[in-house]
């Protein structure tokens, strides 16, 4: 670093003190609400003609004459809504197609986000750049992989079934915010950092991919996870906002900037972020341009309600990692039956009422639910009240090492053996069965 000058990554020296003479940060910002805004214009002026196309042009199937009357008119589909069924089953993740394109897209704004790491990694005073766009390699891949990803970004508006709620989704105010600074980048030959940092947003759809493509199955795993991008996402997003607008300063203001400019780098900025997104707030770094300290109050009103219902729940979730995996494991002389099927509060509460009166409490019976899902957090409390005599484990009676957790092979769901117990019956609710038991065997071959 020497004189505003900057040595990237890929070796090209990059002049951050804005020596053009010019800023032109507006024109690049104004691109991002333009392209927005023409994207919802243009909606609502497709909406309006396509009205109009169909009014016109409509074409029924009609029954014959005389009995038009008495038969529901039937519609033929319209070219459009082929067109976005076609586009709509491309992009699914639930096909290996849409879970390559969707691996592909990941991996295209992940190669954008180590660019713009790359770019602010070190000490740089000034938002804006001026160099020619063919001495830029880290750019020009940088175009390209935009290029891509704009691509995919009109395919699934293309597809979307409700292209309002798209137009307002993450991905789009991720393109709003990036795709247009790009290319002007490439006209202009003059680079602004921008809000390139919001490509950490696709960190946000890991857990989605992962559950499509049944890499991670449990579902407890696929939680944690996507706490821990949405943590690690906005951490990322806040740096990078904090760090464009204490570069910038006061401009907006008209005002000499200088007293309110940090020339800090981005990684400062994060361990700001990580300090203020913590609640502890040593103070060290601190935001002193305008936007700056309105920012840094709105992420810290919304990181006490992310933190809020964050950190307790990944405390559950790493205490309870293991406690419903857990085979069951009955006590000496102690009987017990298994449930299965679709177990919710009010069903195990009915069969726990009735196999506790007093008249069968002597049987020491102990009751094993067995279930693929996680228990939600109201059988999670009961199973506080009655876990000296009920068990949950997490599992399917399909799978051979999950008939092995719940003895499936000691339980008493035998009808011959209904005298045992003195005649008690399980005609009521879902139990395990010879069929059940003779699955391991099955299974295991």
């Amino acid at each position: 670093m020497d004189n505003g000058t900057f040595k990237s990554a890929s070796g090209v020296i990059l002049d951050w003190t804005n020596t053009c003479g010019q800023r032109m940060w507006p024109l690049f910002l104004a691109s991002c609400f333009t392209f927005a805004g023409a994207m919802w214009i243009g909606l609502a002026v497709g909406r309006g003609l396509l009205a109009v196309w169909e009014y016109r042009h409509r074409r029924l199937y009609r029954p014959a004459s005389g009995v038009a009357d008495k038969m529901r008119i039937r519609e033929q589909p319209s070219w459009m809504s082929t067109v976005k069924f076609v586009v709509g089953e491309f992009l699914s993740l639930s096909t290996a197609t849409g879970r390559a394109l969707a691996f592909l897209e990941f991996c295209l704004g992940m190669t954008v986000l180590i660019i713009y790491f790359s770019r602010v990694s070190g000490k740089i005073t000034a938002v804006e750049s001026c160099i020619k766009w063919t001495q830029r390699p880290d750019l020009q891949l940088e175009c390209i992989c935009n290029t891509v990803l704009f691509l995919f970004f009109a395919f699934q508006f293309t597809g979307a079934m409700d292209k309002v709620e798209f137009l307002l989704s993450i991905k789009a105010m991720v393109t709003y915010f990036t795709i247009p600074p790009s290319f002007l980048s490439m006209i202009f030959n003059h680079d602004w950092i921008g809000l390139r940092c919001l490509r950490a947003c696709h960190l946000l759809f890991i857990s989605d991919y992962f559950r499509y493509t049944q890499l991670i199955k449990k579902a407890t795993v696929r939680r944690l996870i996507h706490i821990c991008t949405v943590i690690v996402t906005v951490t990322l997003v806040a740096a990078g906002i904090f760090h464009l607008l204490e570069l910038t300063g006061d401009d907006w203001l008209q005002v000499d900037s200088d007293a309110t400019r940090q020339d800090k780098s981005y990684w400062e900025w994060v361990y700001m972020s990580v300090v203020t997104l913590s609640t502890v707030g040593f103070g060290d770094i601190s935001p002193k341009s305008t936007l700056g300290q309105i920012f840094c109050i709105m992420l810290i009103v919304g990181v006490l309600a992310l933190f809020a219902s964050a950190v307790p729940e990944i405390y559950e979730i790493i205490s309870n990692w293991h406690k419903f995996a857990a085979p069951y494991q009955p006590e000496r002389g102690v009987h017990h039956i298994v449930v299965s099927g679709h177990i919710t509060i009010g069903t195990m509460q009915s069969l726990v009422k009735d196999l506790s009166r007093p008249d069968r409490r002597q049987y020491c019976l102990d009751i094993v639910f067995i279930s693929p899902s996680e228990p939600s957090m109201e059988v999670k409390s009961f199973l506080k009240e009655v876990q000296t005599y009920v068990h949950y484990v997490q599992g399917s009676l399909l799978y051979a090492a999950c008939l092995q957790n719940v003895k499936i092979n000691d339980a008493e769901a035998y009808p011959h053996k209904e005298k045992r117990l003195s005649g008690l019956q399980f005609e009521s609710f879902s139990v395990a069965s010879k069929k059940a038991s003779a699955q391991i065997q099955v299974i295991q071959r």
